[in-house]
């Protein structure tokens, strides 16, 4: 027995003796392309990347404007003061028409800030090299008239300068001096001399007579 149902051109069920079904399916043409679907919802954002490698330092920008000027600092502080001073109490006689050194007349230091007035050889003693102002007066006693006074300073045992000059103009005490400035080296030494043609001695009986002084300038 043999049955055959067809439902369409395109399949046919056929059915045989002994329980054997045969089917044959032919396939149509394959339809259109549908429309495209509808854009899905964003997925979810992925992990963040490994931090990159450190990029080339870059060139130096362009200096930038000058500043304002600052504000004045204070004044500093002078330096301390040295100096010397020397004064005579009594007498010292004098050579006539000679250099002397006046030395036993300076018996008396006012002050001596740092040790440069040698008190034995009664001279000034260069320690700090630099620039150095003096000062010296003398005044002699019994003068004659007309007599020659020169009052001196002394560098290293040769004059340096003369620090007054002058004739007695009458009878009695006279005296001259001054103040020169003078640039030494460590160790140069200055000293007060006196010349006079006149017979007697240094007086300083007064204060002040009689004086020697000195200070650095820088």
């Amino acid at each position: 027995m043999s049955i055959t149902v067809s439902s369409s051109p395109d399949i046919a069920l056929t059915v045989t003796g002994d329980n054997a079904v045969s089917v044959a399916v032919t396939m149509g043409l394959p339809g259109a392309t549908g429309a495209t679907g509808a854009q899905g919802a964003p997925g979810a954002t992925g992990a963040t990347g490994a931090t990159g490698a450190t990029g080339a330092t870059g060139a130096t920008g362009p200096a930038g404007p000058k500043g304002d000027p600052g504000a004045t600092g204070p004044a500093g502080s002078p330096p301390p003061f040295r100096g010397f001073r020397v004064y005579g109490t009594s007498t010292q006689t004098v050579a006539t028409n000679a250099w002397t050194k006046a030395a036993a007349i300076f018996n008396t230091v006012d002050f001596n800030t740092d040790a440069d007035w040698d008190t034995v050889n009664k001279r000034f003693v260069c320690v700090t090299p630099g620039y150095y102002t003096f000062q010296a007066g003398l005044v002699h006693g019994n003068l004659t008239d007309g007599s020659n006074l020169i009052v001196a300073l002394y560098k290293n045992g040769s004059i340096v300068s003369l620090l007054g000059r002058g004739l007695a103009g009458g009878a009695g005490f006279g005296g001259f001096g001054g103040a020169d400035t003078l640039l030494l080296a460590e160790d140069d030494y200055v000293e007060v001399y006196y010349y006079t043609t006149a017979a007697g001695a240094l007086n300083s009986t007064q204060p002040g007579y009689c004086r020697f002084s000195g200070h650095f300038l820088g």
